[in-house]
């Protein structure tokens, strides 16, 4: 969420909130522990957050074991 701030002389004047974007949090387990599901840059101007990947667009993950044996031949 954003809101719009507005110097008006002494005071501060908070305008309606709106939605910056719209996500899917991952909550784990029964215990909601939103602290650990985003995270802020230092900038304030990007996210990083944790949300359901997309089943179509996943890939599988490869490991390749023994691998400088394979580069010996």
């Amino acid at each position: 969420m954003a809101v719009p701030i507005r110097d008006a002389g002494q005071t501060l004047k908070a305008g309606t909130p709106v939605a910056l974007f719209q996500v899917q949090i991952v909550y784990g387990g029964t215990t909601v522990r939103q602290k650990h599901q985003y995270a802020v840059a230092p900038t304030g101007r990007r996210f990083l957050i944790n949300v359901i990947a997309d089943e179509a667009t996943t890939s599988p993950i490869i490991i390749i074991t023994n691998w400088p044996r394979i580069l010996k031949k």
